[in-house]
């Protein structure tokens, strides 16, 4: 902590933040690669991302799918509409909600998909997560999780 004090003038390029990003951009560039070549899969990476997130929260309200995508909610509704073409995903009317709120769960069909697209992802998220020992991973975890609460403290959790 000190040597950081010290050494105030380093490079943008070695902080945290902009290490962190490139690898979320690596990763996220490796991903959508590896969907694009199991053609397959029959969605892409961001379809999948979403996928997931209504698998993990199954009747989940639009504004609370975006703020755990970190996403807009506009950029949201419209790969959901496509979504909901192709049969994935289902919009069910709140009725315990006054408003006209719409939740939205994975349809059978977006079931199958998710499930056949994270058998397929298994290796390559092993591939990845081999390079670490388990106590390297589980300290590189808390540390990413350190850094995106202290993110979300200070910035929010939606993109508006």
């Amino acid at each position: 902590n000190n040597m950081r004090k010290e050494n105030q003038t380093h490079k943008l390029a070695d902080t945290l933040i902009c290490n962190i990003e490139q690898v979320a951009r690596l990763g996220r560039h490796s991903a959508s690669k590896f969907f694009d070549k199991n053609s397959n899969l029959s969605v892409s990476f961001n379809d999948f991302l979403i996928l997931e997130a209504l698998f993990d929260n199954p009747d989940i309200h639009q504004r609370n799918l975006a703020k755990i995508l970190v996403r807009s909610v506009a950029n949201l509704s419209r790969e959901l509409d496509r979504l909901e073409k192709r049969g994935l995903v289902e919009r069910t009317v709140d009725v315990k909600d006054r408003r006209t709120v719409k939740t939205l769960k994975l349809s059978e069909a977006g079931q199958q998909v998710y499930q056949k697209a994270c058998e397929t992802c298994v290796k390559q998220v092993e591939n990845i997560e081999n390079v670490f020992t388990q106590k390297e991973y589980e300290t590189f975890m808390n540390y990413l999780f350190k850094s995106k609460n202290r993110l979300i403290e200070t910035c929010g959790e939606v993109l508006e």
